[in-house]
């Protein structure tokens, strides 16, 4: 358990008490109520980048239910785990997002176009050299 989920859960399960009222915990019982969480989130393979993104989920998944008159779910490590690999989990939405930046990085898209490496601007070579003689214009990927 690393010292940044240990804040960061420490930071959600205190944020989780406070919007009900209640105190927050004293240090020793927050480090281990969040080592408990971290072990669920952990085995559902959640990353500590993803933990509040995930908090800000359970917020908005509580207030549909209540908006339509069910009981909400208590934020609890297994419904974050659970908005993490649902169907349409944050899961699928964070790895697409960052395989799109992955994809922009030069060094991973020269398969992509030949003309402008994934810049989406052409770089003009001259015909009998290959050398690059300058970048402009938006390329057609062709």
């Amino acid at each position: 358990m690393t010292a940044d989920k240990l804040r960061a859960v420490c930071a959600i399960i205190n944020k989780v008490r406070i919007a009900r009222g209640w105190n927050i915990l004293p240090a020793e019982e927050a480090e281990i109520t969040a080592s408990v969480w971290i072990e669920i989130l952990d085995g559902g393979g959640v990353p500590c980048i993803a933990y509040d993104a995930l908090y800000r989920a359970a917020i908005q998944a509580r207030t549909r239910r209540m908006s339509i008159g069910n009981v909400p779910p208590d934020i609890t490590p297994d419904l974050l785990v659970s908005l993490w690999i649902g169907e349409n989990g944050l899961k699928n939405e964070f790895y697409a997002e960052r395989d799109a930046e992955v994809r922009k990085l030069p060094s991973n898209i020269e398969g992509e176009c030949p003309h402008c490496f994934g810049t989406n601007l052409r770089h003009h070579r001259d015909d009998e050299t290959g050398r690059m003689i300058g970048v402009g214009g938006i390329c057609d990927h062709n």
